[in-house]
Formats: structure tokens, sequence, C-alpha cells
């Protein structure tokens, strides 16, 4: 029977900190893509609501 022993592969530190930087970039540019989005839906309708405020018949009663 042969075995195999597969040895983890040297990491070295500058590795480990180009992955976290990437991962910090990667992460920071979905938080900026969310408050993105969030600020187009927030203001899409504000827009409805004004409209709508302008368009509605006044109530006279």
């Amino acid at each position: 029977m042969v075995r195999f022993h597969l040895a983890p592969l040297p990491i070295t530190n500058r590795e480990v900190v180009r992955d976290m930087w990437k991962k910090l970039f990667i992460l920071v540019g979905l938080v900026g893509a969310a408050v993105f989005v969030a600020k187009k839906v927030k203001d899409a309708n504000d827009e409805r609501a004004l409209w709508h405020e302008a368009t509605t018949a006044p109530d006279l009663r």
C-alpha cells in the first residue's frame, strides 16, 4: 500500500497580507455598492412620493 503525505504549502507573511488586503477591498466594494443601491432606492421612493402628492386632488372638505 502506498501512502501519500501531503504537506501544507509554505505560506509567507507577504501572501497572507496580500490575501487580507484583497478580501478587505472586496468587502469595501460590496459595502459601497450596497450604499449606492440603498441611496438610489431611497431617492426613487422620495421622488414617487413627491409626484403622488403633487398629482392627487387636494382634500377640500
